[in-house]
């Protein structure tokens, strides 16, 4: 689970091949919680060992199409999927709280699973990766940059009170917090990905 912004220097890579899982989806795929992986950089050799992840890179790399590539590294997740899946209550929350972004509250969950409002959220952060809190914030964000995606110019005003959000200020200090930029530079350089923008760095910079 990522909460913050990242920068890809396209000078230093021809090519990329990644995979983006849904809340709680790296369970069957890696060993540790998923709160020792949100936000860090494991090297993915760490988890899957050096051997078998120097194979799938040889493969990637000697991969006629970028469909091959696509392909091998889909082979990949096979093989190392384990047959294990988020807690029921956590996947109950998913549910709830993807229903309805603009007032998903942890309250509304709690009342309805066998576990303790403790004992939730720390099911919930080994599964996911973040706090109940923090995700439906995240999912909150989501849903103001896929509206914003869609329309130009956006009436961000109206979008904060349409999002949940207390007022417009509100909104830009959650944009910033997990995107890095002003509701108006996201989109000034939006492209046809929504949580994609894009930058032109100044020779001088």
């Amino acid at each position: 689970m990522s909460t913050r912004f990242h920068l890809i220097d396209t000078d230093e890579q021809a090519y990329a091949a990644g995979v983006v899982f849904r809340a709680g989806g790296t369970v069957p795929f890696a060993a540790p919680p998923a709160y020792e992986l949100s936000d860090a950089e494991v090297a993915l050799d760490c988890l899957w060992g050096r051997s078998s992840v120097q194979r799938v890179r040889d493969q990637l790399l000697s991969a006629s199409s970028p469909d091959a590539a696509l392909d091998r590294l889909e082979a990949t997740l096979e093989q190392v999927w384990r047959e294990k899946a988020a807690h029921p209550a956590v996947q109950y929350a998913l549910r709830t709280f993807r229903a309805d972004p603009a007032v998903a509250r942890v309250r509304e969950v709690t009342g309805a699973i066998a576990l303790s409002p403790k004992r939730f959220i720390e099911r919930f952060k080994a599964d996911v990766g973040v706090t109940p809190k923090r995700y439906c914030r995240l999912l909150r964000f989501q849903r103001v940059v896929s509206h914003a995606h869609q329309s130009a110019p956006t009436d961000w005003a109206g979008l904060a009170l349409d999002c949940g959000y207390f007022d417009q200020a509100h909104l830009i200090h959650e944009f910033r917090e997990f995107s890095g930029l002003t509701p108006t530079a996201y989109e000034a350089h939006r492209t046809t990905f929504q949580n994609h923008v894009t930058f032109l760095q100044s020779p001088q910079g």
